[in-house]
């Protein structure tokens, strides 16, 4: 997305343009080799919507400058072609079961409210998230607070960066925590710069402010490390004493992701998702 706004940004001040919209399409390809369609729809949804809001629709046809697809088709094909020649059913199965039936299903992991984002990201924002209060009602306040077009269009698309990732992840009823990564860098620099420019704090409230952050992050590091319900490191370890040499780890129908690291595996776990599956009436 900065990337690609940058290279929007750059054509209307007349500078050069295509080298950095030739890095946005690259890191698009990296998105969908990472993370699937969502490494495409996402940066492009933000892009597109920043666009029409701020005005700039009339360059939308600059997006498809023609070697940037072409950096995209050679970077983000291979893979899957190859994916597909190996597993005839990998495309059904990537593209619409992981993508189109888990984005619409309500039958797959850790249901949640709609507002469920929302409140992950004020929380762990603390105390730093009340800014972002602080960031909108500057805009509000002080509409002429900075002349340059860049800026302005800079910090409109860290609004819509947030704003549509956050709704866009907030329609499933599947909703992990992780999933809200991609939205604390335009979060950060929002409060970051509502603090700065929002509000006019004498350095003690500054200096509380800080030390109240590190004590949180301190402590929820702590918190975390001493329960035992979170912490897969008890499993791991009982795993570790009984297992023979060479055994493998099998999970039924579920996934802790840190008893890996814990157990210091030397090869991948075995998940198994149903209770038919041949390997279990071997």
């Amino acid at each position: 997305d900065l990337l690609t706004a940058d290279a929007m940004l750059s054509l209307q001040a007349g500078r050069h343009w295509q080298l950095q919209l030739a890095g946005g399409w690259v890191s698009a390809a990296l998105g969908l080799l990472s993370k699937g369609l969502i490494g495409i729809v996402l940066p492009g949804g933000v892009i597109f919507f920043w666009m029409l809001l701020s005005g700039r629709w009339r360059l939308l046809t600059k997006l498809f400058w023609w070697p940037a697809p072409l950096l995209f088709i050679a970077v983000g094909s291979p893979w899957f072609v190859l994916m597909q020649q190996e597993f005839p059913d990998f495309f059904d199965y990537f593209f619409v079961y992981q993508h189109f039936q888990r984005f619409s299903q309500s039958g797959f992991n850790n249901a949640q409210p709609f507002w469920f984002y929302i409140a992950v990201l004020a929380l762990t924002a603390l105390p730093w998230s009340p800014w972002l209060l602080a960031r909108w009602w500057l805009n509000r306040s002080n509409p002429d607070l900075s002349s340059n077009a860049s800026v302005k269009g800079v910090r409109l698309l860290l609004w819509v960066w947030l704003a549509l990732i956050t709704a866009f992840f907030s329609i499933p009823s599947s909703k992990l925590v992780g999933y809200a990564l991609p939205v604390i860098a335009p979060l950060m620099a929002l409060i970051s710069e509502g603090l700065v420019n929002g509000a006019r704090l004498r350095e003690r409230w500054r200096t509380l402010l800080v030390a109240s952050a590190a004590l949180l992050c301190v402590g929820s590091v702590v918190a975390i490390s001493k329960a035992d319900d979170i912490s897969s490191k008890p499993m791991a370890e009982a795993y570790a004493k009984q297992a023979a040499a060479g055994e493998p780890l099998v999970f039924l129908q579920t996934f802790r992701f840190d008893v890996p690291f814990y157990a210091k595996l030397q090869s991948p776990a075995i998940i198994l998702d149903k209770w038919d599956e041949p390997i279990l009436k071997d």
